[in-house]
Formats: structure tokens, sequence, C-alpha cells
């Protein structure tokens, strides 16, 4: 026959006092990691976030770069069209000053035509 056990109310009593306290033990260590995992969980979401603005300031930094390159090449081609202008405008009136100078060195030799026929009359 096995021994039994017999117990009082104070016993009883007693150990249910203890596992009410270990339930309740139980209860916070349960809260206190849930919480902790919930921050853990946080922290990872945050990195992740972190990771994604970064990504996307890299990439408006790069819109921002190209924007600028473009403006730039925009800008050197305008200059470049006016340098063109400028140097068709220098070249017209480089023919015109050059044709000026033919009709002028024309009038000359006729005018010396007209002094000589003039003296010899």
């Amino acid at each position: 026959m096995p021994p039994t056990i017999v117990r009082s109310d104070e016993e009883c009593e007693k150990l249910n006092k203890e596992i009410k306290e270990y339930k309740d033990e139980n209860a916070k260590v349960e809260k206190k990691e849930s919480t902790l995992l919930a921050q853990d969980i946080m922290k990872l979401e945050i990195k992740k976030i972190r990771v994604i603005v970064g990504e996307e300031a890299d990439h408006v930094y790069e819109q921002e770069n190209k924007k600028s390159q473009l403006q730039m090449s925009m800008e050197e081609k305008e200059i470049q069209v006016h340098k063109d202008v400028l140097s068709s405008e220098q070249k017209a009136a480089e023919e015109e000053r050059h044709f000026c100078q033919g009709n002028y060195r024309k009038e000359l030799i006729k005018l010396k035509i007209l002094k000589l026929n003039m003296k010899a009359l």
C-alpha cells in the first residue's frame, strides 16, 4: 500500500497561495517577454524603414544630380548656340567688310582715273 499524504487545510491554503504567486510571476514574465518581443519587432521595423529612407534619399540625390547635370548641359548648349550665332555674324560682317573694301578700292581706282583724265585736259 502506498503511503497516503494527508494535508491540513493550512497546508493546502499555503500551497494554493504559492501556486497563485507562481502563476502571477509567470504572467508578469510572459508580459515582459511579450513587451520585449514587441520592442525587438519595432526596432527591426525602424531599421528597415531607415534603410528604405536612406535608399530613397540616395535616389533623390541622384535625381537632383542628374537635374543639375542636364541644366549645365543645356546651358552649355545655349552658350554654344550663342557662340555659333556670334561666329556667323562675325563671318557675315567680315564678308561685308571685304565686299565694302573691294568697292572702296574700285572707287579709288575710278577716282584716280578721273583725276588723271582731269589733269590731261
